[in-house]
């Protein structure tokens, strides 16, 4: 990825960053803050939405220009000015860029009032989609991941974007009105995170490639770090609604750990959105030749072998026990050790069977043949080639006889 390409990214994460804060905020001020200390902290909220929306436009104004120097390939700063309003009028990102920043600029009066601002603000998010590969794809196929990549968006503005102000709230309120707050975010919180699994496996089933495109392919690997960072994520959110949330609601000595554990959201959350942004320049793994890099590949052959495909059923049928095994024992404390003592002489009995799922496999094992045609396809036309020129002869020979 060369400067231009990186400045992309980086300033459009950081756009989408503040559109995330500016919906995270306003939801939080009518959803989730406490109706008791909703008058101590509605300027402070404000104030933090209106300087989301103001880097929101500063930093998408700058993206229209970098986007309009990289298609005009531009090498001057005038070059780049004359590119500017053609980009912005006459390409569906330009044009939908524009709209963007109009709306923003609507909802900078209208932030007094949170529920018209809210709506506005839900808007101008789930409008990214037209911004990017889903806008491109057209039909029915990408009606349907629009719509899943606006409610993906939609749910990270509603968990990631109020966690600074659930930060703010944590540390400005008293203990049981910020433990009241943490658990008023708790429905958002796990709604979003639902909706963002959900959301993900459509994306992942147009755009990656399934699991070639996932682990061979460059956008498969941004992916995985995006992953990565999700599941640190949720672990912080279980340790907060599980843990710290209870001893903040029982004295003032949990406000630490929660604020700590919240800005370790805020930094994952953050690299979240700005990986996102890399993403959105790669080309999707669906359009790219994967290389795989393992010498094997997962394959289900052997179910099809009369013999083999017994034996794997039943170790696959004896892994999924054992791992139900190890789920009773973390819930049931009672039968914790000898569920996983079980659970763990299951596995290392079916564990050798399951090499029966994978077969040798080579860096071009998913490789496609650009005209569509696969050996197997050539050698099925040339045995219907000689067919008909055997056919051929005979009736020549029926003629001259």
């Amino acid at each position: 990825m060369d400067g231009i390409g990186i400045a992309t990214a980086v300033l459009r994460g950081m756009h989408m960053a503040a559109l995330v804060s500016l919906f995270g905020t306003l939801l939080f001020s009518v959803a989730v803050l406490p109706e008791g200390a909703r008058d101590r902290l509605r300027g402070m909220l404000r104030r933090l939405a209106l300087v989301s929306a103001l880097v929101a436009l500063a930093c998408g104004t700058a993206w229209l220009g970098v986007e309009a120097a990289e298609i005009a390939g531009a090498d001057s700063v005038a070059m780049t000015l004359r590119a500017v309003p053609t980009v912005a009028l006459k390409t569906q990102f330009g044009v939908w860029l524009l709209g963007r920043l109009a709306l923003l600029l609507l909802v900078l009066p209208l932030l007094r009032f949170p529920w018209v601002g809210l709506v506005l603000a839900g808007a101008v998010l789930a409008e990214q989609p037209m911004l990017g590969h889903a806008g491109a794809v057209g039909g029915g196929a990408g009606a349907q991941l629009i719509a899943s990549e606006a409610l993906h968006l939609l749910a990270s503005g509603a968990w990631l974007g109020a966690l600074l102000p659930l930060y703010l709230a944590v540390g400005r309120l008293s203990h049981e009105d910020a433990a009241a707050a943490c658990h008023n975010f708790t429905p958002v919180g796990l709604a979003s995170v639902l909706l963002l699994a959900g959301t993900a496996v459509v994306q992942i089933g147009a755009l990656m490639g399934g699991l070639p495109g996932l682990l061979g392919t460059l956008y498969g690997h941004i992916a995985l770090v995006k992953l990565g960072l999700f599941l640190g994520l949720l672990a912080l959110a279980a340790a907060n609604r599980l843990v710290i949330t209870e001893r903040l609601a029982a004295s003032d000595a949990g406000r630490r750990s929660m604020r700590l554990s919240i800005s370790g959201e805020m930094v994952l959350g953050t690299a979240v959105v700005l990986t996102a942004g890399f993403l959105a320049t790669q080309t999707p793994g669906t359009h790219e030749a994967p290389v795989w890099p393992f010498p094997w590949r997962p394959s289900l052959v052997a179910f099809a072998d009369p013999t083999l495909g017994l034996e794997l059923a039943a170790a696959v049928g004896a892994a999924v026990a054992g791992v139900a095994l190890v789920v009773v024992g973390v819930a049931w404390r009672r039968a914790r050790w000898p569920a996983l003592g079980l659970a763990v002489a299951i596995e290392v009995v079916a564990m050798p069977y399951l090499d029966l799922l994978f077969v040798a496999a080579y860096p071009t094992s998913y490789f496609t043949s650009p005209t569509e045609f696969a050996a197997t396809a050539i050698v099925s036309g040339g045995r219907i080639y000689t067919a008909h020129c055997a056919a051929c002869h005979g009736a020549e020979g029926q003629g001259n006889g």
